[in-house]
């Protein structure tokens, strides 16, 4: 595969990332209070599992939606490892971790109602929609240019 369709597939993944991270976001603001009962103090994976098997439809498509943006993000990390370029593997890593923690910190939520948790969670959230917006902006070189080994 050459260079070129493997950073459209980067940054195909990226932009369903992004996108992801705004429906959850949307989705995470209209939920206020709307916390199944028997999540509270069921721990952080018992929460979530109590959110997706009883919670109000738009917690279980928010938890849906955010567990499918981890899967997203795992792919632009493999897919900007494979490129084999520092600034795509940095920052799609970051992200990573960012939506990682905004997911961990949405199911502490969840089991706690911890402001410092929501808060987190949010800006776990803008931190990686940034990352993602980076990500599709960075310059992309041509097979040609690729080859020279010229980086980014």
């Amino acid at each position: 595969m050459n260079a070129a369709k493997r950073f459209t597939g980067l940054r195909t993944n990226a932009f369903a990332a992004l996108v992801g991270l705004l429906v959850a976001f949307v989705l995470g603001t209209t939920l206020y209070g709307q916390v199944p009962a028997d999540a509270r103090g069921r721990g952080t994976f018992g929460a979530f599992g109590e959110a997706i098997t009883s919670g109000p439809v738009l917690l279980i498509l928010h938890a849906v939606v955010g567990t499918l943006i981890v899967v997203s993000a795992a792919t632009v990390v493999i897919r900007a490892a494979l490129l084999r370029r520092p600034a795509f593997i940095v920052l799609s890593s970051t992200a990573l971790v960012a939506v990682l923690l905004a997911w961990f910190a949405g199911s502490v939520f969840t089991d706690t109602l911890a402001t410092g948790a929501a808060r987190a969670m949010e800006w776990s959230t803008a931190v990686a929609l940034l990352l993602y917006a980076i990500v599709l902006f960075l310059r992309v070189p041509m097979d040609g240019a690729d080859q020279k080994g010229q980086t980014l």
